[in-house]
């Protein structure tokens, strides 16, 4: 695996060109049952050995929230769109 960079997510799962933007999750189990986090959006396929995803960190998503005010607001780890 690369160096790691912020927030970014350096992954082996198989992507190809026109994925960008879609979802990396990963299963959990919680409280005895079979969970999937959203941990990323998928950036790019970087090359054959592995693939980059944008962790959605609180960092990032507070980042979306400042970027559009007016539609998102993120508190207490969660990033909802207001009504």
């Amino acid at each position: 695996m690369p160096q790691s960079y912020r927030n970014v997510l350096c992954h082996t799962i198989d992507t190809t060109k026109g994925q960008s933007g879609s979802p990396v999750w990963r299963h959990v189990e919680e409280n005895g049952k079979s969970v999937c986090q959203l941990v990323g959006i998928a950036i790019e396929a970087a090359s054959r050995e592995f693939n980059y995803a944008i962790a959605l960190t609180d960092e990032v998503l507070t980042q979306i929230a400042n970027w559009a005010p007016k539609t998102f607001l993120f508190s207490d780890g969660l990033l909802s769109i207001k009504r």
